[in-house]
Formats: C-alpha cells, structure tokens, sequence
C-alpha cells in the first residue's frame, strides 16, 4: 500500500493509538472463543432411559424393568425403549421374580412413552434434556449445530458485503450486538424449533464479527504489527475457548449459561467510542476528511505532529467510480497504467513526473539503513569488552530464577498416595486394615483414594467378633466416601498443595487448574508486560516483573485457602516469561554482532541450570511452603543488579532520549578503556513505511485471475472449518470428564498459533500450509495404526490434528487477507469464510459416520487435510510481498522451476521486495 503507507508513516507502527486498536479488537472477540463452540455443553446429552411413572412395582421388577444392553463392550441400561410397563405390573402383582420365575428377554418392550430420566451426575439440565432429544429425535442434536453454522453462512455473504459498502466499524458492532441479543433471547425458548430459529440468528453474528474485527485492524495496523495482529486475535480466541470449560462446570444448566455467555457482548458495545472506523476504507469511498480527522487523532495519542496535508491526491483517481458505482470496469482496469495528476501542479520538468517513482526505489532500503547507521555509531565499543561482559553475564545469572520458578508447580502440587482417613474407633486390628477397599489401577491392587467401608457397619462387625474376608464377604458391603479427610503418605513429601488443601476425588479438578492459572497469568503478562516495555523502557519492566515473580511466590506460601493461593498464583504468573522476554529483548539491544547470538544460547542455558537445580531444591526441602520460601529469595537478590544493568541505548534512541543514550555509551567505553567519539549519533533515521495504491472492484469471479484464486481459497477455508469444527465438536468423546477433553482441545490452540505466528515470520505461505496440513492429516491417518488399548496415544495424535487445523485457521485468514485488494479484502474474507462454514454445517453429521466405522470421521478429515496441501501449490506465494491494493497488483502464481534449468537470457528480473508483512 505505497501511497497510504507513505502518508500515514509520520504515525510509527506501536504508539498509543495502534496499541489501543489492538488491545481493544483483542478483547472483543473473547466472546467469540466463550460463544463458538458452546454447544458442545449446552446440547451435550446426558446419560437417561426410559421414565418409570409411579406405579405399583416391587423392588425387583423396578430394577428390571429397563432392559439391559451392550453397547462398545459394556452392559448399560437401554435408552430407549423398557418392558411393556402393563405386563411388568401384572407380573408384580402376581409375586412373579424377574430372572428365576420369568425370562425377561421373552417379554415384549415399547417405547419410552412417559418420557425420560436424565442423569444429573454432569449437568442439570442441557437442551437435549429440555426437549427430549433423544432416540428417535436425536437427529435434533447434529441438526441444531448445522442450523447455527448455517446462519454463519449466511452472516459471511451478508456481513462482508455490507461491509464493504457501509464501513468494517458498523459491521463489527452490529454482528456483537446480533451475537448477544440472540444468545439472551434462545434461553426462553418455548420449543426446540424456536431455539433453532433463534440460533440461526445467532449465527449470523458469529465468524461474521471475528471476519470483521479481523479486516478492520489489519486495514488500522501496519507492517509486523499486522502479523502480531493476528497471533492476538487468535490468541483471545483461544482464551475464551479456554473459559468456556471453566463458565460450564459452575453452570450446569444450559440457560444459566447461555444467559452468562451472552453479557460479555453487551458489555463491549461501549468500545463502539474507542475503535475507529477504518481509514483505508474511508479512502476508498472518498471520505478522506473522515480519514484524516482519525489520523489526527490518533498522531495527537501518539504525540507526533502530522502534516498539513496528509493526503495529497492518493485514491483520487477511482473515486468517482467508487461513488457512483460505475460499471466501466474496463475503463478502470486501463487507468492503473496512468500516472495520477488531480490535486498535483503541472509538472514542468521530466525529472518532476519521476519523483514519485524515484521515492518508491529508495523505500525499500531504509530500515536497513537505519540499522546500519546504529551499528556504525556504536563501532567503536567493539562487540566484547569489560561493558558487554558485564551485561551478558549479569542478564544470565538472573534468567537462573526463571528456571528455579517455572515449573516449580511439578513438586509444589505433586499428588502423594492417599487414601480415607480413618478416626480413632474401636476397630480389631483385622478390621482396621481392611476398611479401605482394594481396587485394580492400571493391573495393580492398591487401596482405593476416595471412598472406604460404611465405618458405622464396619465398627459393628468388628464389635460382633466377625473377621473380614472369612466370616464377611467385602464386595456386599456397602461404601461411602471420604467423610473424616485424607490420610496422605509422607514417603516422598511432607506436604504438598494438593494435601494441603484436600485436592483429590471431587476436588482433584482444582490441581490442573491451579497450573492454568499460572500459566493464564504468564498469557496476561505477556500482553502488557510487552507494551509497557516499549512505553516505559526494557530495564524497569525487567526488574518489575522479577520483583513480581518473587513477591508473589513468596506471598503465596502464607495463602489460607487455595482460592487465595489460585490468586496470588495467578500475578505470580504476571513476571515469569515476562521476565524472560523482557531480559532477552534488553540484552539483545545493547549486544552487537555475533554477541547477540551468544546471548540467547547463554539465557536457555542459564534457564537449563536453574531447571537442574530446581529437583535438588525440591530432594532437600519436602514441604510446599520450604521450598517455594527459598525460591523466592534469588529474586530479591538480584533486584540491586538495578545499579549495574542499563537502560537498552536503542530504545533511548527510538523515545527521542539521545543525550541518555549517548551517556550510556560513553560510560561503556571508559568500561572498555576506549575513545568515545565526539558526537555518537548523527542523522539515524527510520524512515520505512512501505508503499502501495488502491483499486476497487465488484466481483470475484469475472477476473479470470481472481476466480481461480477464489475457487482453491474456497476449497481450503471448507478443509479448515469443517477439520476445525468437527475436532472441536468432537471432545467430548475423548474423555470421560467434558471439562478436561475441552479444556485439553482449547489449550492446543496455543502453541497452534504461536507456531503459526513463526510461519508467518519467517516462512514461505504456501510451504507453512502443505507442512501444517500434511502433519494434520499425518495425525489423523495415525489413528488408524494406533491399538485399542493405547487411548491416550489416539487422543495425542487428535490433538496433534487439532493443533494442525487451528494453526492452519490462523495461517489462512492472513493469507487470505495478502492475496487481495483493500476494497475487496472483507467481501473476499466473508465469501470464503461463508464457504467455510458449509463444512462446519456438515462437521457434525461427518462425526456420526463413526456408526459406520469408528475411525471414518479422521479418514474424511486427514483425506480433506492432504487435499488442501496439494491445491495449496497453485496460489500465489505472498511472503515478502506488501499488500495489494489493486486487482494489477495482485500475485500471481510462480511456476515451480527445476534447478538444472537454464534461465533464458531475456527474462525479467524478479520484483523487488519492498516490505515484510
């Protein structure tokens, strides 16, 4: 974008006002990740059988009455259908036993026609069990998700050309609104076809704000910010995907959550006054006052001036076509070619007409000349004398924390052997030993953790003289849980957080919560740690989030309950990668050369060391709070480092401070013993604002160009909703426990996307395609080979899948976004968005091919995965490259050369690469 970029470059790329565009987007679609999927709980089905009305029925034949079935190898009671209830009463009344005096698999069965009994071991209530879902309705569950993705179809045809034609802001906010307004209005749904008529609403809201939010800040932001943009958006995606779990497990009914669900939107319609229209497009309509008006804003929050003119001429040439909506396609296409004159004085000279190529030649060399400019004023320290040894080693002894604290929660909140408590009663010795049941774990007998003997009928045995297991058979008597506690063996510790607090059998959810914490709170000081760093500097956030780290950790050791523990872990987890990043960032700054390579080999390996240490520490002190107390101190120990680590002279340099940054480095060359020049820093400039020019067009298929991409595009955004959508709908058969397998499928998407940011950083697109896709369908393939009883490797190799598709999520909406023009980027992203969600229609009806075969739902997905990496090869490749914003300017697809070819002498020489998205 070299006109658009060139004017606004006065703005910088990470002020105030980019840093609120980005926060604000970033916490907006929250609700997406809390709202997308959240009929994996609501539409779960819950285990139920026939009801039984309250009739005259002995004991016996009440049991009975349900048939028994086999269902994957285990008996459980029939689900639909129960003896004839007439001739069951009859056989009661007649005396009759079920099982010695009649056969029961001669008596005739009907169907459940007094309704259900759900079980409330999970849920109190989910819709399946509101409407009876069930048997033979039970094609209602898939239908209803199909129906919510549906509405997504329509809302991305509809949203993105109505954003298009009425601005990216307006469209963001009404589908917010539409989202909310539709959640709240479902949960007083008076049948199942008024819930499915509101969902479908619903769904209009749904990847519609997502496309929105998603075009509007990656048409606001620029340069790398644009990529970081979208590692963010994901990210919050995944945050409140990893939320959903949390807001379901405390709301066990599926109208309280849906009602919890549906206020966070209503909440964000004020952020209506803090997010601002798209700029670019209000060029692209000819409303470039409007555009100027926030630019001028947002340079006075970024506290730079901007010019008098900002705007001179760009976009002009199309903004009659664009306002009156001509059809002259042709006439449009031809004038590309044309240089723009409106608003520009006669040129009289012609070096005058080639000014503007002449500054489109220069743009591309600037930041690297920036860079150079640094590294030649500061030459004359060298790269290792006495100042740059003293930084390297002093940043690395304190990285040692970071490896004794992070994952300190493995010994912390280990789980000891433990079984029920037993109270001082009068029991024999006999009894006493066997009060606790014997269960089988993993082939082994060891006493069971959760539950013991009824001890009122124990105590009595033992009192009566009986023996356990001669004159009493164990298995008929009846168990309770742990009513008097635990008793926790000391073998390996003396305490533990999990014994501390009694996190076991009910509780034992708390453990692997109590480490998301951690790490939601390591997530939460990464975000602001990081814009604090580049408003405040590198050093105080250095030594901040180190005073955190060992404030909190040793704070927590005086916690009285774990919600307080859970807490003051949570801010514990604000300083640890913090602290990490921002030691690497400072030391990066101030080191030069090959010394900065040294560097981040010296921080992991002084992160290794501390990691060593941590077991040892761990072997010598056994109890929760020793350990965690002397792990706390290094990081007051290393606060007075303050005095001897500087500020970054680059950051100085970047916030204007040169005379700070000129004082630091005269102080390190008197360290290392050499002359400082008179003036260090002469003309650095940063001039590196890429460049490009605008087109509007109305179509996507009349280009012969533009189809084609269209069509290959369309066909992978269908491969990555529907591998997304049915792996996502599908976790609640990974596990026994919902909450764990949806927790486990949303905290994959982390690393998903962070390792799709890095493609995108430094890889080709299509390369990062074909790899991520080729290893999502690898995975899923594996399934196949994996046997019966290895479930936790076909779960890993799932959530290797799911990893694959979320990664190639990410991956595509930025690749979609390079591949087209500004005016069409949102219709482009909403149409194959809208083809996407085709797949998420069919996802859940592909899961209930399993009937068929219990693997073919990955069979389609893997198939459909390796699909999408060999179309991948016919795109243009857009790495490197800066966005278009004109149909001319887009890529076009490079054949694949064999190398042994020789090149014909009157080629063209290849385009130069002007910036790196």
């Amino acid at each position: 974008m070299q006109d658009y970029e060139d004017a606004t470059a006065f703005l910088g790329h990470w002020g105030r006002f980019q840093q609120q565009v980005f926060f604000l987007i970033c916490i907006s679609l929250l609700t997406n990740g809390l709202g997308t999927f959240f009929i994996v709980f609501v539409a779960d089905t819950p285990a139920h059988h026939c009801l039984i009305p309250d009739v005259n029925l002995t004991v016996d034949w009440y049991r009975a009455v349900i048939p028994i079935e086999v269902v994957d190898g285990k008996q459980e009671l029939s689900r639909c259908s129960r003896y004839r209830l007439d001739v069951v009463r009859n056989l009661s009344a007649q005396g009759f036993l079920p099982g010695r005096d009649v056969n029961l698999t001669d008596l005739e069965q009907e169907s459940c026609v007094d309704g259900w009994s759900y079980s409330k071991d999970i849920y109190q209530s989910t819709l399946v069990s509101e409407f009876d879902l069930v048997c033979s309705e039970q094609w209602k569950k898939p239908f209803t998700s199909t129906v919510l993705f549906l509405g997504v179809l329509t809302g991305s045809f509809v949203s993105g050309t109505i954003s298009d034609r009425f601005g990216r802001k307006p469209v963001l906010f009404v589908t917010m609104g539409v989202q909310a307004i539709f959640t709240l209005a479902a949960i007083f749904s008076p049948s199942w076809v008024v819930f499915v008529i509101l969902f479908f609403l619903n769904g209009l809201g749904q990847v519609s704000n997502y496309v929105s939010a998603f075009v509007l800040g990656s048409e606001i932001l620029t340069g790398k910010v644009r990529v970081l943009f979208s590692l963010g958006i994901t990210l919050s995606f995944a945050v409140g995907y990893m939320c959903l779990p949390l807001f379901a497990y405390f709301l066990r009914d599926w109208t309280s959550l849906m009602l919890a669900l549906s206020l966070p939107g209503f909440l964000y319609l004020p952020l209506w006054w803090f997010i601002p229209e798209s700029p670019r497009w209000l060029l692209s309509q000819g409303r470039a006052d409007e555009a100027e008006a926030i630019l001028r804003k947002a340079a006075k929050k970024n506290k730079v001036e901007a010019p008098q003119t900002i705007f001179d001429g760009v976009y002009s040439k199309y903004l009659p076509q664009i306002v009156l909506g001509t059809l002259c396609f042709l006439a449009v296409f031809a004038s590309i070619f044309l240089p723009e004159s409106f608003g520009q004085p006669l040129p009289q000279t012609i070096q005058q007409m080639q000014k503007r190529e002449r500054t489109k030649t220069r743009k591309h060399s600037n930041l690297s000349d920036t860079m150079q400019d640094y590294e030649d004023a500061t030459a004359f320290l060298g790269h290792w004398g006495r100042f740059q040894q003293q930084v390297f080693f002093l940043i690395c002894v304190s990285i040692l924390t970071n490896g004794l604290g992070g994952l300190l929660i493995v010994f912390v909140a280990d789980t000891p052997a433990h079984h029920c408590l037993i109270p001082d009663v009068n029991l024999t010795v006999d009894w006493y030993r066997a009060v606790i049941p014997i269960e089988v774990v993993d082939g082994k007998q060891e006493l069971s953790r959760c539950s013991r003997y009824r001890l009122d009928v124990v105590r009595n045995l033992s009192a009566q003289g009986f023996l356990p297991g001669r004159d009493v058979n164990l298995t008929d008597l009846e168990q309770e849980s742990c009513a008097d506690g635990w008793s926790y063996s000391k073998d390996i510790y003396q305490s533990t957080l999990i014994s501390e607090f009694d996190l076991v059998c009910s509780e034992q959810w708390k453990k692997p919560f109590t480490s998301t914490v951690l790490f939601l709170g390591v997530l939460t000081g990464s975000f602001v740690s990081g814009t604090i760093s580049d408003r405040f500097g590198r050093k105080p956030v250095f030594f901040m989030t180190m005073g955190v780290q060992a404030i909190f950790t040793l704070v927590t050791v005086f916690s009285p309950s774990w919600v307080v523990f859970v807490i003051l872990f949570f801010f514990g987890g604000l300083g640890h990668i913090s602290n990490y990043v921002s030691a690497f960032v400072l030391g990066s700054e101030i080191l030069t050369g090959k010394v900065r390579v040294l560097l981040s080999l010296g921080i992991s390996l002084s992160y290794a060391v501390g990691y060593m240490f941590l077991p040892l520490f761990a072997y010598f002190l056994r109890d929760w709070t020793s350990l965690m107390l002397v792990l706390s101190l290094p990081g007051f120990l290393y606060l007075p480092l303050w005095w001897f680590i500087p500020e970054s002279p680059r950051w100085l340099l970047s916030q204007g401070r040169a005379d700070e940054a000129e004082a630091i480095l005269r102080k390190a060359a008197k360290k290392n013993k050499v002359e400082a020049p008179q003036i260090i820093f002469d003309g650095v400039h940063s001039d590196e604002a890429p460049s490009q020019e605008h087109y509007n067009v109305f179509t996507l298929v009349r280009n012969a160009g533009l189809r084609n991409i269209t069509v290959i595009l369309s066909l992978l955004w269908f491969t990555m909703s529907t591998g997304y959508a049915g792996l996502s709908l599908n976790t609640s058969q990974l596990h026994t426990d919902p909450y764990i397998s949806c927790f486990i499928s949303a905290a994959v998407e982390v690393p998903a996307y962070i390792s799709s940011w890095l493609a995108l950083q430094y890889l080709p697109r299509r390369l990062a395609v074909i790899c991520i896709m080729v290893l999502g369908g690898t995975s899923l393939y594996g399934i196949l080979l994996v046997p019966q009883g290895l479930s936790g490797l076909s779960m890993t190799l799932e959530m290797v899948g799911k990893f694959g598709f979320s990664a190639f999520s990410s991956l595509m909406y930025v690749y979609t976004a390079e591949l087209y023009p500004t005016a069409l980027r949102n219709t482009a992203t909403g149409t194959c968005s809208a083809v996407s969600r085709v797949g998420s229609c069919i996802s859940p009806f592909i899961l209930e091919l399993s009937v068929y075969s219990k693997y073919l739902p990955q069979i389609v997905l893997g198939t459909l995965g390796f699909l999408a990496a060999f179309v991948t090869i016919f795109l243009p490749e857009s790495f490197g490259h800066p966005l278009p914003q004109a149909i001319h300017q887009m890529l076009k697809r490079e054949r694949i050369k064999c190398p042994c070819m020789k090149k014909k002498a009157n080629s063209k020489a290849a385009v130069v690469i002007e910036s790196r998205l």
